[in-house]
């Protein structure tokens, strides 16, 4: 599927959904996915949309796009490929900012271990809440896959009301089934 297919078919899917690449195990590091990001954004760009947020209606330029990644080596690659104009941050940083159209990674996935720091909820909620028109998703399939066979190293919080890690397992759960059980997710 071009590009522009895939693009069409998620911004299709409504005010948030998910472009997932054929799944791989990869380093945190995930070049192809990574390019592929900059690649979105940058049509998204050439594509001029129109749009109409709260009455006003104008046409989408790279100060209305954002890139939410969630380690600063992914952060410095996409905004090296976007340009300055395009604001490219950590969940962490994003916090309390909107965009009207927001390009977020997906932190578990490609992931070989699901780890405290990916599976934390808060940031991906952090995510998922900083578009004012729509939110894309991007990562690659088998992120529940990942979630199945998730060996818990970290710390436990035996008899705690608050399990951190559980609960960042549970809530990237639901969202990948949520996603896919009301269609929202787009394949190449």
């Amino acid at each position: 599927m071009t590009l522009d297919r895939l693009l069409d078919a998620t911004l299709g899917k409504g005010s948030l959904s998910m472009l997932a690449l054929p799944p791989k195990t990869v380093p945190r590091f995930d070049r192809e996915l990574l390019d592929f990001v900059a690649s979105l954004v940058n049509r998204i760009n050439q594509r001029q949309f129109q749009f109409m947020d709260d009455g006003a209606t104008g046409t989408l330029s790279e100060e209305h796009i954002g890139v939410v990644a969630f380690h600063r080596d992914q952060v410095a690659a996409v905004r090296q490929a976007v340009g300055p104009r395009v604001y490219v941050e950590t969940a962490n940083r994003f916090q309390g900012l909107e965009r009207k159209v927001i390009i977020a990674l997906h932190p578990i996935s490609g992931a070989e271990r699901v780890t405290a720091f990916n599976a934390e909820a808060g940031r991906v909620c952090v995510a998922l809440s900083r578009h004012r028109l729509a939110c894309i998703v991007v990562g690659r399939d088998g992120v529940a896959d990942a979630i199945d066979r998730a060996v818990l190293e970290e710390e436990r919080y035996l008899c705690a009301p608050d399990d951190p890690l559980y609960e960042g397992i549970r809530a990237h759960r639901t969202l990948i089934e949520q996603l896919e059980n009301r269609d929202l997710v787009v394949r190449p």
